[in-house]
């Protein structure tokens, strides 16, 4: 059968496929749940969380992805997009934050200088880490037991892991947790902590992992390499984590939830060109003895008097952009 005549065949079908295509759309993903992500449980209530996970190797690429996001509003606008630091790029909100960082430090009053840094430090980006994992015990998520998910952590747990990978003392045997035969099991040990809600003000319960720890070194499934093989070909694709939209696509959307350009406090280039153009015209003034704005600059005055002032301020200024943009960022 041709493509044309399925095609005929399959008239007036599509339609309720495209209604609830575009229903979706329209709603957006924001509230939809990723059955996939595992986080270990915690019980509020108790102030305690206790689960054993096996940390799984990826069948391609790295085993972890580190993700950058950046989630705040503005009024009742909301950005809430993955950074291009994600691939270790620079980003919008980034570049914002470093402005703003730095206009902070050049203020002359603190009230000035807490209000710009403010701004930076509601905006700052966030981290994120997803790898593959078997959940061996889970007593807040008993359905999780037995499964391969998704884990998504915050820097603490996955500093336990950078410390088994990279230990600080001599004596400290390093171990590669993804290894299915030379890992070991991360015991994973909450207990609650309150801190201020960064909206509300209020006071909330948090997990705190410092006390979790990698146990001792053992083959994964005692050994059995069938019931490793069976899980391992479980393992997710981890790329989707370190999708990041375009930059000028972040830019736009930057501009839209702000009100305002992201590089909005730059200097380096409308300013810079603006001064070089008056100094230049004031050497062509005494050179020439003409004060017309729209006379034409000799040649030959105008490449030594742009070179001069636009290239130093701009490697100036783009140095203490890096500078204080990796600060804002938290790096």
């Amino acid at each position: 059968m041709t493509n044309f005549d399925a095609l005929k065949k399959k008239k007036g079908s599509n339609l309720k496929a495209m209604a609830e295509k575009l229903e979706t759309m329209n709603k957006g993903s924001g509230g939809k749940k990723d059955e996939r992500i595992y986080k270990p449980g915690f019980d509020k209530k108790e102030g305690i969380g206790n689960a054993v996970i096996r940390l799984l190797p990826a069948q391609e690429g790295d085993n972890f992805v580190r993700q950058f996001s950046h989630s705040f509003n503005v009024g009742s606008n909301f950005y809430w997009e993955n950074s291009r630091s994600t691939l270790d790029e620079k980003d919008p909100v980034g570049i914002s934050n470093g402005l703003y960082w730095r206009l902070g430090d050049e203020s002359e009053s603190t009230e000035d200088k807490t209000k710009y840094q403010n701004i930076a430090k509601n905006r700052k980006r966030k981290t994120k880490y997803f790898f593959n994992v078997y959940v061996e015990k889970d007593k807040n998520n008993p359905d999780c037991e037995g499964q391969v998910m998704i884990m998504e952590c915050g820097p603490q747990i996955f500093a336990i892991i950078e410390k088994a990978i990279n230990p600080k003392f001599e004596d400290d045997e390093a171990i590669d947790p993804f290894d299915l035969w030379g890992g070991a099991p991360l015991k994973i040990r909450a207990l609650g902590r309150e801190i201020p809600d960064g909206r509300t003000g209020n006071k909330v319960i948090v997990p705190n992992y410092e006390e979790s720890f990698f146990g001792n070194v053992a083959e994964f499934m005692d050994g059995d390499e069938d019931k490793m093989k069976e899980v391992f070909e479980k393992t997710y694709d981890l790329s989707s984590f370190a999708v990041v939209k375009p930059f000028d696509e972040l830019a736009a959307r930057f501009k839209q939830v702000t009100g305002e350009d992201y590089d909005k406090l730059d200097k380096t280039s409308e300013d810079h060109a603006k001064e070089a153009e008056e100094d230049f015209r004031e050497q062509y003034k005494e050179l020439s003895g003409k004060d017309d704005e729209k006379s034409e600059p000799v040649e030959e005055k105008k490449e030594p008097a742009k070179k001069e002032v636009v290239a130093d301020a701009d490697d100036d200024d783009d140095d203490l952009l890096d500078e204080f943009a990796r600060l804002a960022n938290g790096d």
